[in-house]
């Protein structure tokens, strides 16, 4: 039995700990005086089979990191929300030596899912996050650009006046919205209407669901499937392809034009 130290970081905690192959090491971590979490960690040498368990707090919500060095440390992609029970997760390691974080929060609202719920308030959901590789306990913003780092690693965002889905809306504009900088349309398609499909010319309009109103740069995707025919954005057969998505203009109209094989 060993004592461990916490570390308490806005609304998480973590407790550190250790184990080396064909070892079982328990680690009982103390706040004020009062247990706080215990972790107990076994390894079978002979499968190289790492079983890591701990005396959960219901509704605790609760984050496994790993590392072989102390320094760089990641995100197993699973969140456990706790029980009035003991929590375990099995899994391989050929590691020679192998750390454990456990991080907690009780900061979830009540009857909120883990995975969906968004501890960093960075805008980007807490398993998202750590299927993307980012923390979900951090929102920092090194560039002072007033975007998280994190929100624009997982939007692949560079530059907070960008414009990437042509929707008028820039970066920053989209992180403050809490709308995708990559979705035109956010979730929420406007009405297409068959124009012209005659001579070869085949024209969509794309007009508002609120007002009706002509949507200029929606984008709008066109497929070939019969004949064989190819599509092209001129009558000359420029951009010849099977399928092109091909912007509006001002009057909310996009054309391709079909070329015979």
């Amino acid at each position: 039995m060993m004592e461990a130290t916490l570390d308490r970081l806005q609304n998480f905690t973590m407790a550190y700990c250790c184990v080396m192959l064909g070892s079982m090491t328990t680690f009982t971590i103390h706040l004020n005086g009062q247990t706080e979490q215990e972790v107990s960690i076994f390894s079978d040498q002979a499968s190289n089979g790492l079983q890591l368990n701990w005396q959960s707090v219901p509704d605790r919500a609760y984050f496994v990191q790993t590392s072989t060095d102390l320094i760089g440390w990641s995100y197993l992609p699973l969140i456990k929300l706790g029980t009035d029970g003991t929590m375990g997760l099995g899994f391989d390691s050929n590691a020679e030596k192998l750390f454990f974080r456990l991080k907690y929060s009780d900061a979830l609202p009540y009857d909120e899912d883990p995975n969906e719920y968004d501890f960093d308030g960075d805008k980007i959901s807490n398993l998202d996050e750590l299927n993307k590789g980012t923390d979900p306990f951090s929102n920092q913003d090194l560039n002072g650009n007033g975007i998280p780092d994190d929100w624009e690693l997982f939007h692949g965002i560079t530059d907070a006046s960008s414009d990437s889905d042509f929707d008028g809306l820039s970066a920053l504009e989209e992180y403050q919205a809490g709308s995708s900088p990559k979705d035109y349309f956010n979730g929420i398609l406007g009405n297409f209407t068959m124009i012209t499909n005659e001579n070869n010319v085949i024209t969509m309009q794309v007009t508002s669901k609120d007002d009706g109103s002509p949507m200029l740069n929606a984008p709008v995707n066109f497929r070939a499937t019969l004949g064989g025919h190819m599509l092209a954005t001129s009558p000359e057969g420029t951009n010849r392809a099977s399928e092109l998505t091909v912007r509006t203009g001002a009057d909310g109209k996009a054309t391709v034009y079909a070329v015979a094989p």
